[in-house]
């Protein structure tokens, strides 16, 4: 659901079209509302997130380097390049793109 409605991605991403900063954080608090929850707020969701894209990232080369030819197959479409970029723009947006506390 979050990939779709709030890409959560660098504009350098090649996969994903970006629709604007002002709209990442609409579309962010609008999800984030919508759970209702306290502790799913924009700025917990963006940190997650990179979190867990350089989990990804590092969980795909560990595999890759202990034979798993389908991690290595991803990671030379260049998925964990993808991967580090997004963590990269939400770790450098992230005041702008989820103001508030995390």
């Amino acid at each position: 659901m979050l990939i779709g409605f709030v890409p959560l991605s660098s504009p350098d991403n090649p996969d994903i079209p970006f629709p604007g900063a002002a709209e990442q954080v609409r579309r962010l608090a609008r999800l984030c509302a919508a759970y209702g929850a306290d502790d799913v707020t924009p700025r917990a969701v963006v940190d997650t997130t990179a979190v867990r894209l350089r989990d990804l990232n590092a969980f795909m080369h560990r595999e890759a380097a202990a034979g798993n030819a389908a991690q290595q197959a991803i990671i030379d479409r260049g998925r964990g390049r993808i991967y580090d970029l997004d963590a990269a723009y939400l770790e450098a947006h992230a005041d702008r793109i989820a103001p508030g506390p995390r």
